[in-house]
């Protein structure tokens, strides 16, 4: 077998120039996480590969959602994040470098050509670097991770993960999976029409996996040429149906579509939206290992209450329950100051924030119950004349 201290010396160098970390010191941090017993043929990665991919307007979320994560399951990840270095500032990569988190450029991933390739949603929500998440598996996969979890920057872990339950060892991808229909999201009847004549798209509803948080089987996905599809996929929506609600997540459920079952799906605790609440039980405990900050209010922006009537009028009123979770586990981190203008709200302003939902809610019952006792005098009305004609 060859020396051992050699070995990760060549990985280092063939792989330095994705890392942020100094040459001289990559030997050592992979000897952690290396499978000895491959280094004589091909490089396995002990542990999965978790990424986050954007802008650099991610840097700070993403940082709490990987130090999260790192603070609930700190044996299993190695971490990722990807943006332009051109926008890396020193303290920002200080920060990674402290934390072992590895900075990919995604300068470096220019042969596939994500930003010529994929047109901005209509949205306006997501840069097009959010597509750089699709070739991380590959990239990835090519240094040895056998598997990878792409992670949105929105998102805080409150728990432990069971790997058991999420890693597509059977499977291309995992994730949380609903049934819904693409006419609902906004694709046209002829765009839907074409999408069946064509073999891309079944019996509608379809299986629709939310995004911020898959897993990968790195090998399976490049086999399966997952992205190649997903490009394919995603240039025909935006073309035809560019006003179609979520052109990522789609293209992403057609992709699904054409693995013909080859994923895996778990339950909404890796992946718990904001907009939901979840049982409680006597101990006012509830299964929750991610929370989702999905909408526009985000918990390191400022609470806009002009909002809150017509979030909590949509039943949405829970969205704010979990805005200081996100925030106590931010402060404690570096570079809050600098980043977040938001604070924690007091147990006073919480109450108070409680009565405004609760008063919103009652508001909107008493508007519901005088809308059924018109409906109901409406209904007598008309059963009376009926029964009169009926004479």
């Amino acid at each position: 077998m060859k020396n051992i201290d050699s070995a990760h010396q060549i990985y280092a160098e063939k792989t330095a120039h994705i890392l942020l970390l100094p040459k001289t010191i990559k030997p050592a941090i992979i000897h952690r996480f290396f499978c000895i017993s491959e280094i004589e043929t091909d490089f396995i990665m002990e542990k999965i590969a978790l990424f986050i991919a954007g802008d650099e307007r991610i840097y700070f979320p993403a940082i709490v959602t990987i130090l999260s994560i790192k603070k609930h399951n700190p044996d299993d990840f190695d971490f990722f994040l990807c943006f332009d270095e051109r926008k890396l500032s020193e303290d920002m990569r200080e920060t990674l470098n402290k934390n072992q988190i590895n900075f990919i450029d995604n300068q470096k991933l220019n042969n596939y050509e994500i930003e010529k390739t994929f047109k901005p949603m209509t949205e306006g929500a997501w840069p097009v670097e959010v597509f750089y998440n699709y070739v991380l598996p590959i990239y990835l996969g090519e240094m040895g991770y056998k598997f990878s979890i792409k992670a949105d920057y929105d998102l805080l872990c409150i728990g432990k993960y069971e790997l058991s339950e999420i890693i597509p060892h059977e499977g291309t991808v995992g994730g949380l999976s609903a049934k819904v229909s693409l006419l609902n999201q906004g694709v046209r009847p002829d765009i839907h029409e074409d999408l069946q004549k064509t073999g891309r798209l079944g019996l509608d509803p379809i299986d629709y996996m939310n995004v911020g948080f898959i897993t990968f089987n790195n090998e399976r996905f490049v086999r399966n040429k997952c992205f190649e599809s997903f490009i394919e996929i995603y240039q025909y929506l935006a073309d035809k149906n560019p006003e179609a609600k979520l052109l990522e997540q789609i293209a992403f459920s057609l992709l699904l579509f054409k693995l013909k079952g080859d994923y895996i799906t778990f339950t909404d605790a890796y992946n718990h939206r904001v907009l939901w609440t979840k049982p409680v039980d006597s101990d006012l405990k509830f299964d929750v290992k991610n929370i989702h900050y999905i909408t526009q209010f985000k918990p390191w922006k400022p609470i806009d209450l002009n909002m809150l009537r017509r979030v909590v009028f949509r039943g949405r009123g829970c969205l704010f329950s979990y805005r200081n979770l996100w925030l106590e586990f931010a402060e404690s981190l570096p570079g809050f100051e600098k980043y977040c203008n938001e604070r924690r709200l007091t147990e006073l302003e919480l109450t108070a924030l409680q009565m405004l939902i609760v008063k919103n809610y009652n508001e909107r019952v008493s508007k519901l119950e005088k809308e059924l006792i018109n409906e109901q005098r409406k209904y007598a009305a008309l059963k009376s004349a009926i029964q009169e004609l009926s004479l």
